[in-house]
């Protein structure tokens, strides 16, 4: 979701959407496209996710709306290779709060995790609750074009060995979560 310069419409605001893309390359490529084509003001990445066994026993909320995004991999977590550049952002603290977040942070990844062992080990080595694919892309490219943006999250499934069967069962919930949050947010009016 783009909120551009002139304001029409919910809250006074003019709202665009945008598929950005799915993975870490073509969601910057999307979003840096985005920004381009519409000069937003802020953005608002929609979408759902997978919650970490360890948030999820601690009661991690059902939309998440982080402020940190991290880049992790399973090589990395297992000590046998390294990231290089920058691994970790921040979503804009300001529509974070008002989103109403903040809540634990979002590992990005580069593909699903299907392993119970391996989703047990990004969440220790990262301190997520969340897992998403596109989150740290989207905000890295809007940070590198000076938009403000956060990331509203609607939770779908475990990480893990049964993550994709749980999303198939429950995107739909999970979407429905993170729309109304975000339209709620669009009705206050900033």
């Amino acid at each position: 979701m783009l909120d551009g310069e002139e304001p029409v419409g919910a809250g006074g605001w003019r709202v665009w959407s945008r598929v950005v893309g799915i993975g870490l390359v073509d969601a910057a490529l999307g979003t840096m496209q985005a920004i381009a084509e519409v000069h937003p003001t802020r953005i608002v990445l929609l979408g759902t996710c997978g919650v970490f066994a360890g948030a999820r026993a601690a009661g991690a909320p059902d939309v998440a709306v982080p402020s940190q995004l991290l880049l992790v991999a399973g090589d990395v977590a297992r000590g046998d290779a390294a990231l290089l550049g920058p691994s970790e952002h921040e979503a804009d603290l300001d529509l974070v709060q008002a989103l109403g977040g903040p809540t634990p942070g979002v590992a990005t990844t580069l593909g699903i995790s299907t392993d119970d062992e391996l989703a047990r080990r990004l969440e220790e080595s990262s301190g997520c609750g969340y897992e998403h694919l596109e989150a740290f892309a989207v905000v890295a490219a809007c940070q590198r074009a000076g938009v403000p943006a956060a990331v509203v999250l609607g939770v779908a499934n475990r990480v893990g060995a049964s993550g994709r069967a749980e999303w198939r069962a429950n995107e739909g919930e999970a979407s429905r979560r993170a729309v109304e949050r975000v339209l709620g947010w669009i009705e206050r009016g900033r």
